[in-house]
């Protein structure tokens, strides 16, 4: 076997290893870390590390953002979101936008009623996700924001469209709403928002966002959630990724997209689909994006838009975090199969 294959392997299997351990929630940084100690070591000893590149050209910025990003929903979600009564639809769907699909999953599902309706508002919220920035980590880091447009989440949201009103949250009984009968943080949200979009400093915004938010809500709702096995299983994972680019193994897989497309095979738009569905399910979403932004840098040529688009897709699709933290995985797990068809259908037939 030729001797530069076995680095660029062995680094794809600890990064696969790596970003598969993230479902594994009390034990993921744990894993993680393990695995950029073995692949440091194994980089070094065969030489697919440079150790006097130091980190350069690795995945930094998108890491940065991604983990800002990660602590400003963690944050919305501790400090109580934005608990607005009204009917559950537009709620899951402009809160997936908003405050992002997990945290609109686990803000709103406690207030859907039978585990099927939380499955529905989960799945919704997914939807309303691919419309913002700060929708997913997809949305954040690998597309311009409204590279879905509004239809296409439309009809996703449509499949799951969830029933009946929010009732109150029995944890949280009494919303917290300024004297203006407005939410405390609906404004420091859609200050984010407007500033992710319009703004070429989404790190600074999202940053200023978390600080708005734990100084607004400090006092009543004490210590925020700590995040830390998070951050660094996220870190883990990007560490992973600068050492499989080194390897060369990225490279490869994106010449080999290339080869792929030279060849002009029918269906490769439905694969890519397919595959990102199946990648974020592997490695959670924030993890396989984290890995697609590593292909996406590996070497010059640009990934075609014809396979990136649907790739993105399936990746939205695919994450099935929302679901999980609904309490009604099994009642929507045809539902979430609907809508990967619709998303299939869609970039075979009318794109």
């Amino acid at each position: 076997m030729d001797p530069l294959v076995v680095p660029a392997l062995a680094m794809g299997c600890l990064l696969a290893l790596a970003a598969a351990s993230g479902h594994w929630k009390k034990r993921r940084a744990v894993v993680a870390s393990l695995l950029v100690a073995v692949g440091a070591g194994v980089g070094l000893s065969w030489g697919s590390i440079d150790g006097a590149a130091r980190f350069q050209g690795g995945p930094w910025e998108s890491l940065w953002l991604l983990l800002v990003w990660l602590e400003f929903t963690l944050l919305v979600q501790w400090a109580g979101g934005v608990p607005i009564r009204g009917p559950l639809g537009p709620l899951a769907f402009f809160g997936g936008a908003f405050v992002g699909e997990l945290g609109a999953a686990v803000l709103l599902c406690p207030r859907a009623g039978d585990p099927g309706n939380r499955a529905r508002v989960a799945l919704t919220a997914s939807a309303g996700a691919m419309m913002s920035p700060l929708g997913s980590p997809v949305t954040l880091l690998l597309v311009e924001p409204g590279h879905f447009g509004l239809l296409l989440p439309l009809v996703l949201a449509g499949v799951a469209w969830p029933r009946g009103w929010a009732m109150d949250d029995p944890a949280r009984p009494h919303l917290p709403l300024t004297r203006s009968g407005a939410n405390r943080n609906a404004w420091i949200v859609a200050a984010v928002l407007l500033g992710v979009v319009v703004s070429s400093a989404d790190l600074w915004v999202l940053f200023a966002g978390c600080l708005l938010l734990m100084v607004g809500n400090i006092r009543t709702k004490g210590r925020p959630h700590e995040s830390w096995g998070l951050q660094i299983w996220v870190t883990s994972v990007a560490l992973l990724v600068f050492f499989t680019q080194s390897s060369g193994a990225l490279w490869e897989l994106k010449e080999g997209l290339g080869l792929l497309m030279e060849t002009g095979s029918s269906g490769l738009s439905e694969a890519a689909v397919l595959v990102g569905a199946l990648t974020a399910i592997v490695g959670t979403e924030a993890g396989a994006a984290m890995i697609s932004v590593g292909v996406a840098d590996a070497g010059l040529q640009e990934v075609p838009g014809s396979i990136w688009s649907p790739y993105a897709a399936g990746l939205a699709v695919g994450g099935l975090a929302p679901l999980l933290a609904s309490g009604g995985f099994l009642r929507g797990l045809r539902l979430w199969i609907v809508q990967l068809g619709v998303v299939l259908l869609w970039f075979s037939v009318l794109c």
